[in-house]
């Protein structure tokens, strides 16, 4: 469903706008929680949006530990 995503975020987010949330990294082919690799979410994202933050989560539940990073990603 990750490709249904990034259409969809492109379709709802306004040119300008942001879209920002906790983005989980991980090898997780069965969840939830469902992670994604890097290089896949910025394969669906780039092609509408730029990354303007990418931070480190400090208070994540041992779950998310260590793959879980704050994003925002601005529509172009």
């Amino acid at each position: 469903m990750w490709d249904r995503y990034g259409k969809r975020m492109a379709q709802i987010v306004k040119p300008g706008g942001l879209l920002a949330g906790f983005f989980f990294f991980g090898d997780t082919p069965r969840g939830p929680p469902f992670g994604i690799g890097k290089e896949r979410l910025d394969a669906l994202l780039v092609p509408n949006f730029e990354r303007v933050a990418d931070r480190e989560v400090h208070d994540s539940i041992a779950v998310f530990e260590g793959k879980e990073r704050w994003q925002e990603w601005r529509r172009g």
